[in-house]
């Protein structure tokens, strides 16, 4: 499933990416330049706006209904009944959404903090802005946030 999330959604947008799910984030555009990159791409628009969605024809979308993080991404994950699975976690860059792969840990020895540098050995780097992504700590607690969002309240 792929999306399209505008201004008004960057964090969903994040979170969505970190469980492995294709969403672009592009910067703010005309209302229309939205839509039809949904069309053109076939995905489905996640907005606040109703504007937007007013007199319909274009992609298929979801209009969010809150304001709050949390039940944002509730409402996404029950609308079109995403499972979160853990072993696909971290799969895209968190920033351009492009999808990661692994990369030898000597060809980025001077772009980590020597501390990360020499506690892991496996890295991932982005293809399409190069960012490098390693599983520290921050890793485990942006996992355990997410799982804990989307689980029911008690």
């Amino acid at each position: 499933m792929r999306f399209i999330a505008d201004h008004m959604l960057g964090k969903l947008a994040k979170y969505l990416r970190l469980a492995d799910y294709d969403v672009i984030y592009p910067p703010p555009r005309l209302d229309c330049d939205k839509k039809q990159l949904a069309i053109d791409q076939k995905r489905i628009l996640l907005t606040r706006s109703t504007p937007l969605i007013r007199n319909h024809p274009g992609p298929q979308y979801l209009l969010i209904a809150s304001d709050k993080f949390r039940e944002q991404l509730q409402q996404v994950i029950r609308h079109f009944n995403l499972h979160l699975d853990p072993e696909r976690f971290f799969r895209r860059c968190l920033i351009c959404n492009a999808p990661v792969s692994e990369i030898s840990k000597e060809r980025i020895r001077d772009r980590v903090p020597p501390k990360s540098y020499a506690a892991y050995d496996q890295f991932c780097q982005c293809p399409h802005c190069q960012r490098i992504y390693w599983r520290g700590s921050h890793t485990q607690r942006m996992m355990d946030a997410l799982l804990r969002l989307v689980a029911p309240q008690s």
